[in-house]
């Protein structure tokens, strides 16, 4: 099977772990340059995060809008 894509192995990835979600968003955005992709999966669809045992509002899309320069786009 032939990929559509390849990836070099002499560019390994680095690893960076935020594990506030806002700062995480805001810093894969910020970083990102021409080209790149970025995947988010697992939590796009909810409204809220659970913290310490209770649900706090979260919208990971209004984030997104926020950071984009999008501003207050409902979503």
């Amino acid at each position: 099977m032939t990929l559509p894509f390849a990836i070099s192995l002499d560019k390994i990835f680095r690893s960076l772990i935020i594990k506030n979600r806002k700062e995480a968003l805001e810093y894969v955005i910020k970083n990102a340059i021409k080209g790149d992709i970025i995947l988010l999966v697992g939590k796009g669809h909810e409204n809220y995060q659970i913290k310490n045992g209770k649900r706090i509002p979260f919208s990971e899309k209004q984030v997104i809008f926020e950071l984009l320069g999008k501003g207050d786009t409902e979503v």
